[in-house]
């Protein structure tokens, strides 16, 4: 017979599971996509702004393809709101 701390430890890890299990479905939401294609998005403005030779280029690279082939729903609003506020800007000149 399992004693009670092995049976809290297999609880502690269903938990993990369902958790993680939890994680992938919002990660493969609309929601979920958009908010790691934002996070991927500011991050990459980050990363680039580093001089070299601390600038991680692969990783950026790594990220930039993720974002475009995984995660581009904010990469495309973004684009979309910047297009618009150029739109604007030479409507008020």
């Amino acid at each position: 017979m399992p004693t009670k701390s092995t049976v809290e430890q297999l609880m502690k890890e269903e938990d993990k599971d369902r958790t993680k299990k939890a994680a992938l479905d919002f990660l493969q939401s609309s929601k979920g996509a958009y908010i790691m294609g934002q996070a991927l998005y500011l991050a990459i403005r980050v990363l680039e702004k580093i001089p070299p030779p601390k600038k991680e280029i692969s990783s950026i690279l790594d990220m930039q393809f993720l974002m475009n082939n995984l995660f581009p729903s904010y990469k495309v609003a973004q684009e979309s709101l910047l297009k618009k506020e150029a739109i604007n800007e030479k409507k008020t000149k």
